[in-house]
């Protein structure tokens, strides 16, 4: 049995692009929206299995509402079981997005330490250890 795997990491979703003039700015949030929507049909269109989406999600702890509803659509539209890893820049804590958003139910967001989860679908693992 092949299991496909899609990894990604250090999207840092709603960075303040502090270089770039405020419309400019709005702009790059904009196309970093998008990016989980062609990322979420590359999945679907390749039978992807697993994502795996390995820290930095996020630039900070300060979200917009409007990335972490693109992000939930995305992700919940994804026929695959997405796995998030939060990382040095977007730690799990009790005010984080990961704590306090209604995930997908495909999707699962690890919270602190080394944990670990069984996939039954594939009939494996997906196991992490890091930041947050």
């Amino acid at each position: 049995m092949s299991v496909k795997i899609v990894h990604a990491a250090d999207f840092h979703l709603d960075s303040a692009f502090g270089a770039l003039s405020a419309e400019q700015a709005r702009q790059r949030r904009r196309e970093s929206r998008e990016l989980l929507t062609r990322l979420s049909n590359y999945v679907n269109q390749n039978g992807v299995d697993l994502v795996l989406l390995a820290g930095d999600l996020f630039d900070s702890d300060t979200t917009y509402r409007e990335t972490l509803e693109a992000l939930s659509d995305a992700l919940g539209a994804m026929q695959a079981r997405v796995f998030i890893a939060p990382g040095n820049h977007d730690p799990y804590s009790a005010k984080s997005a990961y704590a306090t958003l209604s995930w997908p139910e495909n999707v699962h967001a690890f919270t602190r330490g080394a944990a670990g989860t069984r996939v039954r679908r594939v009939r494996s693992g997906v196991y992490r250890a890091g930041a947050g």
